[in-house]
């Protein structure tokens, strides 16, 4: 069995910051980069934890997630501004 649960990032193709990254944001820290029309995938201790996306001054909600063993979630970031989202996908 795993020890490490998972968490995919999606990153639609919209044409809001065409050429730059969104800082993605698992509890409280900045785990990545993920660039227009890319998916990226973080390990994560198995447990209670939340996620966010940031880009420039601007920040989406942030969403808490739990993953046991070796289960991996997946998260899509869309939108520009005050209308930043991140929506769990599977």
């Amino acid at each position: 069995m795993s020890e490490q649960a998972y968490v995919k990032v999606v990153r639609g193709n919209e044409f809001y910051a065409l050429l730059r990254k969104y800082q993605i944001i698992i509890d409280g820290e900045q785990v990545g980069e993920i660039p227009r029309a890319k998916e990226m995938v973080f390990d994560v201790n198995p447990g209670v934890h939340t996620i966010s996306s940031k880009i420039d001054w601007v920040e989406s909600e942030t969403v808490e997630f739990e993953l046991t063993h070796g289960e991996t979630i997946a998260f899509r970031f869309t939108g520009k501004g005050l209308n930043a989202f991140v929506t769990l996908i599977s």
